[in-house]
């Protein structure tokens, strides 16, 4: 499955996309997964066009991966996304 393909990476990049610039007061909307030159996957959790996972869910299925010190995390403005994602309840290791 997909988490256990991430779970397996050494390495990750990792981007949130959001209802806002401001990650104070935003709603995340999906995850951008990336360890592979040229490959990448996304994980919507709201969508009004169609089936997205649960939000908290996918939030709580995804925390092991990201909370795990051994497990390098890159990202475009990823000081962004720590926020976001600390909101979320997930206490990142980057």
């Amino acid at each position: 499955t997909f988490l256990c393909q991430l779970a397996a990476q050494s390495s990750l990049a990792v981007d949130t996309e959001t209802t806002s610039l401001r990650p104070v007061d935003c709603d995340i909307v999906g995850y951008s997964f990336s360890w592979k030159e040229g490959e990448a996957y996304y994980l919507p959790v709201r969508s009004n066009l169609g089936t997205s996972l649960d939000p908290e869910e996918t939030a709580r299925r995804l925390k092991p991966i990201l909370e795990d010190p051994s497990v390098k995390k890159c990202g475009q403005n990823i000081k962004y996304d720590m926020i976001v994602l600390r909101r979320a309840g997930i206490r990142h290791r980057f």
